[in-house]
């Protein structure tokens, strides 16, 4: 049996047109009197029929953004910056910071942190904010930012400053000032920003109900135990027993997260299963790979050109303003990058060659930064520039690419699941190269320092204590009571050629052996005092040039 529908009344309405005309003229109407009636009451003929436009290629059809939407675009983009803020800051002035603040070895905790806890909560409230709304999980995390920033800025121990990466002298007001633009932006979004109250269409109480507790349980104590020892690989062996406990009980608990998310009905699943599946990956799995693996080049390259800033350009007599203005290529080459694509990605159009031509871009000149030397900063500073604009260009899409491969409802999980991928492959990455690093070096410094030592005619028993020292800068050398300005000079030479090498092997992962002593520098003695201070002196302005000893040469 068929159901018949009448939507639109009309059925009804012809019912009451008969009954009315049978009444007023005694007989029955016809069907054209009946159909002319209908069109009269319904208003037809008032209604002026026209062919639907075909848009043809090239039209583009005109949309009026209004002004409050771009100012909470704005606003959006800035919290996200504010945000951020701290990774710059700690990665590049982190070990000034954690020496003055009077504990350097805290200072691996800085960045550490901050990634860890923004892999874990970006996953959670990611997907609830599908279920409750983004308006409030905005507004109180730049409160949580701006808390933040005030507390790493008010810093009196470097236990203080991990507290305010966990939540979020001159340098203080590093943190006070994009705490300030985060108060004001947090007003702004409470003004101007109403995005929908509930993106899924759930009542507040059964979102409550439907929230996924264990899978977020799971999720967040696996994420923080692996993260734990992936970290704790840079400090303590990785057979290390503590390593080894952190890394096997956190991954069980990712295995029965992986598993609860798969196997249990759930209504509001914190990570759904079916968008890794959508096309077989094409729409949503690869593009999440990809930008991954592409947020994981970054650290590489901040690794690297920041070794090399700490290191080959600046030490402890450098003032804080010059070690900044050091770390702007990173920072607005990625800037451009965003720029330009925000700007003209639409009409160079062909999006997949973008991405391939901006990854490749990234890789060929963030490899280049291993031929870094003493005297080439403003090379390094260029390829910094040009790696980091590939970089900004291709997240750009990556994030793009990621956000349109879900429906509309699922925004949020998509946003967490990118944003868990991004800090958990950084902080995985970082690990990975902060140990390649460390590695290379302990190889390099373990011949080049004991030598430099010999030639400057120091005693064996020193060695230990310039290992110890080296680290803490070239002050910290300076200030052994048995070394005068000339051998401290060539002991952190030494030191400085250790990291060259040491960068080489950690960015290009070629062979040690082919790495070698290249890279040494012939300085006159008169101006080894001069290079306590990484400056050289009027009389001497010509660059150093790089010392070919005829003995050594099949070596190299």
């Amino acid at each position: 049996m068929f159901e018949l529908t009448d939507p639109r009344g009309l059925v009804s309405r012809a019912v009451l047109v008969t009954a009315i005309m049978e009444s007023q003229n005694g007989t029955k109407p016809s069907i054209e009197e009946l159909h002319d009636e209908t069109r009269k009451e319904n208003h037809f003929d008032e209604v002026e029929v026209t062919q639907p436009s075909i848009p043809q290629p090239g039209d583009s059809p005109e949309v009026n953004v209004p002004r409050k939407t771009w100012a909470a675009i704005i606003s959006l983009s800035a919290g996200f910056g504010f945000s951020f803020w701290m990774i710059p800051v700690a990665a590049n002035i982190g070990p000034q910071l954690a020496t003055e603040l009077g504990d350097a070895s805290n200072y691996a905790w800085f960045v550490t942190t901050y990634t860890m806890c923004n892999a874990v909560t970006s996953m959670l409230f990611g997907s609830y904010s599908d279920l409750f709304g983004r308006r409030w999980f905005i507004i109180v995390g730049n409160v949580i930012v701006f808390a933040g920033l005030i507390i790493a800025g008010a810093a009196s121990n470097t236990d203080t400053f991990i507290a305010a990466c966990a939540i979020s002298g001159l340098w203080r007001w590093l943190f006070y000032g994009p705490a300030i633009g985060a108060g004001l932006n947090t007003l702004i979004l409470f003004w101007i920003y109403f995005p929908p109250k509930h993106p899924r269409g759930i009542a507040w109480d059964k979102a409550i109900r439907n929230i996924d507790y264990t899978g977020a349980l799971l999720f967040a104590a696996g994420g923080v135990l692996v993260l734990l020892g992936v970290v704790y690989t840079n400090i303590l062996p990785a057979s290390s027993p503590r390593v080894v406990v952190l890394l096997c009980v956190g991954f069980t608990f990712i295995i029965a997260f992986a598993l609860w998310e798969r196997l249990m009905p759930l209504e509001a699943p914190l990570c759904p299963p079916k968008i890794f599946a959508i096309h077989w990956g094409r729409e949503f799995t690869f593009p999440f790979m990809a930008a991954t693996i592409i947020n994981m080049f970054y650290y590489s390259t901040n690794v690297a050109y920041i070794s090399q800033m700490n290191i080959l350009y600046t030490d402890s007599y450098t003032p804080l303003s010059y070690a900044l203005k050091l770390t702007l290529p990173q920072n607005m080459g990625m800037m451009c990058g965003e720029a330009l694509v925000a700007l003209t990605g639409s009409r160079i159009k062909w999006w997949r060659t973008q991405y391939f031509i901006s990854t490749l871009w990234m890789v060929l000149f963030g490899t280049l930064l291993a031929l870094g030397r003493k005297d080439n900063r403003g090379m390094m500073m260029s390829f910094a520039f040009l790696c980091q604009f590939g970089y900004g260009w291709a997240l750009t899409l990556s994030f793009t690419f990621i956000q349109l491969g879900v429906d509309q409802i699922e925004l949020g999980v998509a946003g967490a699941l990118a944003a868990t991928g991004r800090w958990t492959g950084g902080s995985i990455a970082s690990s990975v190269y902060t140990t390649i690093l460390t590695n290379s070096l302990t190889s390099a410094s373990a011949k080049k320092i004991p030598d430099a030592a010999a030639r400057a005619g120091l005693p064996e028993t020193m060695i230990p204590i310039l290992f110890e020292t080296l680290p803490q800068g070239l002050k910290a050398i300076q200030a052994i009571p048995e070394l005068n300005t000339i051998v401290a000079a060539t002991i952190w030479t030494a030191w400085q050629d250790s990291y060259i090498v040491a960068i080489r092997y950690g960015h290009t992962r070629s062979s040690q052996n082919n790495l070698e002593d290249a890279t040494e520098l012939r300085v006159p003695q008169e101006c080894l005092p001069c290079i306590t201070r990484l400056w050289h002196c009027r009389a001497h302005l010509r660059p150093p040039m790089p010392r070919f000893d005829a003995e050594n040469d099949s070596e190299k």
